[in-house]
């Protein structure tokens, strides 16, 4: 299901403080850091500004993950901790360097070291931010192998929703599109152009006659102008 980066009707909020209180959320990021982010695509430092304001709307109590890849994960360099403590400027000088170095790009390895990651006790957004396919997973071949991940993540999955963030044309195919679309909790980005994210719930029932307040929960934090189309 592929999402629609532009979202306007009123200005909303994401999530009301109501539910906050109600359930904790649980952000993670994973970061390709692959050398065609600078040399093919010159998408290396757009992303990383993407990834730092989207990181900057979460609430200081909020849990971040970012888990930095190329040809196998950065293990040095992967941040799991609240928000509040998150050294943005450290955690920048650190990746900034692995562009540099031609190493592949290892989807499989990252997602399944992300999914280390993931709360049951809390709501899961796990974003995969790459510009390639996987080609460090030869049998059948990479993609497949990323398929066959957001199929069994997607049937054992609860209170979690993934986001295959397509950063080129190359970073997605048809098989990848197929696998997401069968998936209620997966969903497809392409690009980063603007803040993105989904409803917890597509539908609502709402009697004009009795107008007050309504919060559609959101996945992004932060406050939105949204259409309805």
């Amino acid at each position: 299901m592929k999402i629609r980066k532009t979202l306007a009707l009123v200005t909303m909020m994401g999530l009301s403080s109501a539910l906050w209180a109600q359930r904790e959320r649980n952000y993670i990021y994973i970061l390709d850091c692959s050398q065609s982010m600078v040399v093919t695509y010159h998408i290396w430092e757009p992303t990383l500004e993407y990834l730092k304001n989207d990181i900057a709307r979460l609430s200081e109590s909020t849990m971040v993950t970012i888990v930095p890849f190329q040809g196998s994960v950065y293990q040095q360099s992967v941040r799991h901790e609240l928000k509040r403590d998150l050294d943005w400027a450290k955690f920048e000088k650190e990746v900034s360097k692995y562009p540099e170095t031609l190493t592949g790009t290892n989807i499989c390895q990252a997602w399944d070291h992300a999914l280390n990651y993931v709360d049951p006790n809390k709501d899961n957004y796990i974003y995969l931010l790459t510009d390639g396919r996987d080609n460090k997973n030869p049998s059948p071949d990479g993609t497949e192998n990323v398929c066959k991940r957001i199929r069994m993540w997607c049937e054992h999955a609860s209170n979690a929703q993934g986001y295959y963030v397509a950063l080129s044309d190359e970073a997605i195919d048809e098989r990848i599109r197929s696998a997401v679309n069968e998936c209620p909790k997966f969903k497809t980005v392409d690009g980063i152009e603007n803040p993105f994210g989904s409803f917890e719930r597509v539908t609502m029932s709402y009697n004009t006659l009795d107008p007050h307040d309504i919060t559609l929960p959101f996945s992004a934090e932060g406050r939105f102008k949204a259409e309805a189309s």
